[in-house]
């Protein structure tokens, strides 16, 4: 791990450079405008972030470069950015485009929610949003906060957890952790330049 790599929690200002992180690493500015590849990472960030009980930053020269969130399922949630959310989805529901990125994330959110259910079991915790800036990959950084959410985990007596990935994610990182994909669907999104997406859920006892 280089020295100058440092893992702290998240902070508010912290918004602007992980949106940046997820338009790359997912491609939003490849789909969209930049206006709505901004909104849509920004939805994203903050969907999890309302819910969250862990959030991990890792930092290079000071800057953000990777972070983690999760939660444990039965833990106490501030959902403190409801108003923030609603109003994301207003903005981006002004033009045809951010209508069809916004179809297509709740349709994505569907799929997730069915592929819970087929799993048939009620985890105790879930990675929820999980990245590491395109430049830094390779450098330990995934796998230094992919182990300080297990930390976290263990320390909460947590026995197991699960997250959803697909086909334009490093989905077999969690395999080298011994994870175990459960469950897989595939779909074909309309109106991008990127049509077939495999989902997946991958789970992991503690």
């Amino acid at each position: 791990m280089n020295d100058e790599i440092i893992f702290r929690e998240y902070i508010e200002n912290d918004l602007t450079f992980l949106t940046d992180i997820v338009i790359k690493v997912w491609g939003f500015d490849d789909m969209l405008s930049e206006k709505n590849a901004k909104l849509i990472a920004e939805l994203n960030l903050y969907s999890f972030l309302n819910t969250a009980s862990f959030a991990k930053i890792a930092l290079k020269d000071n800057i953000p470069v990777g972070f983690l969130i999760g939660k444990i399922i039965n833990s106490k949630q501030n959902n403190i950015y409801e108003n923030k959310i609603k109003e994301i989805k207003s903005k981006i529901s002004k033009n045809i485009e951010g209508i069809i990125s916004l179809l297509v994330y709740k349709k994505i959110k569907s799929i997730n929610n069915n592929l819970y259910k087929q799993a048939n079991k009620n985890y105790d915790a879930e990675l929820s949003f999980f990245a590491v800036s395109k430049d830094c990959q390779g450098l330990g950084i995934g796998k230094k906060l992919f182990q300080e959410f297990n930390y976290y985990l263990k320390e909460n007596n947590i026995n197991d957890f699960y997250l959803y990935t697909d086909t334009y994610c490093n989905y077999k990182f969690y395999e080298h952790f011994e994870m175990h994909k459960n469950k897989e669907k595939h779909f074909s999104i309309p109106f991008t330049s990127k049509f077939d997406i495999d989902f997946y859920l991958y789970d992991k006892e503690l």
